[in-house]
C-alpha cells in the first residue's frame, strides 16, 4: 500500500497509523532496517491532529446521516435495491469515520465487508449488529455488502420491502451505536492530544 519513499516521508511527518502498524505489531518479514530510525519517534499528539480527526469524523457521519434521511421517507420504499444501495454507502461512511477516529486510517480501496472487518478489531458492533448465525441474518449482511453490485447488474428487485426494512433497522442501530462509540473515543483523543499540546 505504501512505497518505501512514501512510507519514510509519512513517518517523518508523524503518521500515527503507519507508526503503530510498523512498530507496534509483530513483524513477519522485513527486507532491511531502513525504517528502523523512525522507531524511536513518539506518536504525534497535538491539538491540530485532534481537530483533523474531529473534522473527518463529523464529515463522514454527516454524510451517513444525510443518506439515511433520504431513505427514511415513504416514497423510497417501493424500490428495495435503491434503498439497499443508499444504506450500503451510509454504512461505508460510518466505517470510514470509525477507522479514522480509532486508527487515523483512510483506506484507499475497500469493500463494505472489509471495512466492517477492520472495525471489528476495535469494536464488537459489526458482529453484534450484523451477525451471520442464521440464514436470515446472513442474508441481510449479504444484501448490504453487495447492494452496489446488485444495483449495477440486476434490473429487477430480488428483495422485498420487508427485507429492506429489516436491513434499515439494523443500519439505523449501527449508526447510533457507532456514533456513541466514536464520540467516546473522541473524548479520549481530546484528552490525549489537547493535554499534550498544552504542556
Amino acid at each position: 500500500m505504501y512505497t518505501l519513499p512514501n512510507a519514510k516521508k509519512r513517518l517523518n511527518f508523524g503518521d500515527n497509523f503507519l507508526s503503530q502498524a510498523i512498530f507496534q505489531t509483530p513483524c513477519i518479514y522485513k527486507h532491511d532496517n531502513s525504517l528502523s530510525k523512525f522507531s524511536n519517534f513518539p506518536l504525534l499528539f497535538h491539538q491540530r491532529v485532534y481537530e483533523n480527526v474531529l473534522d473527518t469524523w463529523k464529515a463522514r457521519m454527516d454524510r451517513a446521516e444525510y443518506l439515511f434521511s433520504i431513505i427514511d421517507g415513504s416514497e423510497f420504499k417501493e424500490d428495495a435495491t435503491s434503498r439497499l444501495s443508499i444504506m450500503h454507502y451510509a454504512l461505508e461512511q460510518e466505517c470510514m469515520a470509525l477507522l479514522y477516529v480509532f486508527w487515523e486510517y483512510k483506506p484507499q480501496h475497500y469493500s463494505l465487508s472489509y471495512l466492517l472487518h477492520l472495525c471489528s478489531h476495535f469494536t464488537e458492533l459489526p458482529q453484534t449488529i450484523f451477525p451471520k448465525e442464521t440464514y436470515g441474518l446472513h442474508r441481510i449482511y449479504y444484501m448490504l455488502c453487495n447492494a452496489q453490485h446488485i444495483m449495477r447488474f440486476k434490473a429487477q428487485d430480488e428483495f422485498s420491502e420487508g427485507d429492506t426494512d429489516k436491513a434499515y433497522n439494523r443500519c439505523e442501530r449501527f449508526y447510533y451505536e457507532a456514533k456513541k462509540v466514536g464520540e467516546e473515543q473522541l473524548e479520549h483523543l481530546k484528552e490525549l492530544h489537547c493535554k499534550q499540546s498544552n504542556q
